[in-house]
C-alpha cells in the first residue's frame, strides 16, 4: 500500500512540474490572433450588435454560426477558439511524451512550431483564400497522373470522386443506402454519407454534418474529394505529387472540418492539412489552373 501511495504522489508531483512547465512555455509563446485574421474580420460580432441591437444579437448569432460554419464569417472568434483547442492539444501532447522520458526541453520550440504554422495558414484555410472582388474561394488539389487526366489537362472535362467512376449519382445513392459491413461503424459512416450526398443533390447546407464523418474516409464509395487551402504541398504529405489543380468556386460548394459551433466552441479538426472537402462531381468551369511542379510549367490555365 505504501508503495502504492508513493508512486501515486510522485506521479502528481511530476504532473504538477510538467503542467507548470508547459504554461510558461504557452505563455512565453503569447499566442495571439494575426495580423491577417484582424484584418479580415471587419464585420466583427461587435459591429454585428452594433448594427442589429444587444437584445436581438445572441439567438441571432447562434444561428448565424451554424449556417456559416462552412463559409467565411467569425474568422476573429474561431481564431480564437482554434488556438484554445490546439493549446488543449499540445500540453496533452506533451505531457505524454514527459510521463514516458521526463519534460523535453523543446517544449517551448514545439510550441512555438505550432503557433507558426497556425498563424501561418489559419487565415487562408479558414476563409478558402476567399476573394471579396470576385465572391469565390480558391482551393488546390496536388495529383499525379490518372485515367483521362489528359482531358482535364486540356479542359475538357471536370474531375470526378472515385465513388462516382463508372456510376451516376443514383447509383452511388443506392450502394450507401444498403452498407454491405456495419461491425466497425462503417456502415454507419455510408448511412451519414448518403444523407449528407442526398441532402447536397437537393439544395440544403450540410456543412454542419461533414466535420462530424471526418475520421472515416473511403474514397471507392465517397462522393467527396479533397483540397487543401495551401498553394505549397502541406509538410504532412509524405509522397510528392507532380501536378496541382486550383480551382475556384463559391463558398458554400466547398466545406471545411471545422469551425465554430451554436456556443461558439470549436467543433471538428484541428486540421494539419487545411483540407476542405467538395462532394460530388468538380464541373471544369470550376478549374483555373493545372501546374506541373516538376517543370514548373502551367499546363493549363482558364481563359478569363
Amino acid at each position: 500500500m505504501q508503495k502504492v501511495s508513493t508512486a501515486k504522489k510522485t506521479e502528481q508531483v511530476l504532473n504538477e512540474e510538467i503542467e507548470s512547465s508547459i504554461k510558461e512555455a504557452l505563455k512565453e509563446a503569447h499566442f495571439k490572433e494575426s495580423a491577417a485574421g484582424s484584418k479580415f474580420a471587419a464585420d466583427s460580432t461587435a459591429n454585428r450588435m452594433k448594427r442589429i441591437g444587444l437584445d436581438e444579437t445572441k439567438d441571432m448569432l447562434k444561428k448565424e454560426r451554424v449556417k456559416d460554419f462552412n463559409l467565411i464569417g467569425y474568422e476573429a472568434e474561431a481564431w480564437e477558439a482554434f488556438l484554445r483547442n490546439l493549446e488543449r492539444e499540445m500540453i496533452r501532447a506533451i505531457r505524454e511524451d514527459a510521463l514516458l522520458g521526463g519534460l523535453s526541453n523543446k517544449a517551448k520550440e514545439s510550441v512555438e512550431h505550432h503557433k507558426y504554422i497556425a498563424e501561418t495558414n489559419f487565415h487562408s484555410w479558414y476563409t478558402g483564400n476567399y476573394d471579396k472582388k470576385t465572391g469565390r474561394i480558391t482551393l488546390y488539389r496536388y495529383v499525379n497522373d490518372f485515367p483521362d487526366f489528359d482531358k482535364v489537362v486540356k479542359g475538357k472535362e471536370g474531375l470526378i470522386p472515385r465513388g462516382l467512376t463508372g456510376r451516376s449519382e443514383e447509383q452511388l445513392l443506392e450502394s450507401l443506402r444498403n452498407p454491405s459491413d456495419t461491425k466497425d461503424g462503417f456502415g454507419n459512416y455510408q448511412k451519414q454519407m448518403r444523407r449528407i450526398f442526398a441532402d447536397y443533390l437537393a439544395g440544403k447546407d450540410v456543412s454542419l454534418h461533414i466535420f462530424k464523418i471526418e475520421a472515416f474516409r473511403n474514397f471507392d464509395l465517397d462522393p467527396c474529394l479533397c483540397w487543401t487551402s495551401l498553394d505549397k504541398p502541406p509538410i504532412t504529405y509524405f509522397n510528392p505529387m507532380r501536378y496541382r489543380i486550383r480551382i475556384e468556386i463559391k463558398p458554400n460548394e466547398a466545406f471545411r472540418s471545422g469551425g465554430l459551433d451554436e456556443k461558439g466552441d470549436w467543433t471538428g479538426d484541428i486540421n494539419r492539412e487545411w483540407e476542405w472537402r467538395t462532394i460530388g462531381k468538380v464541373p471544369k468551369e470550376a478549374i483555373t489552373e493545372i501546374v506541373d511542379l516538376e517543370s514548373g510549367k502551367v499546363v493549363y490555365s482558364k481563359k478569363k
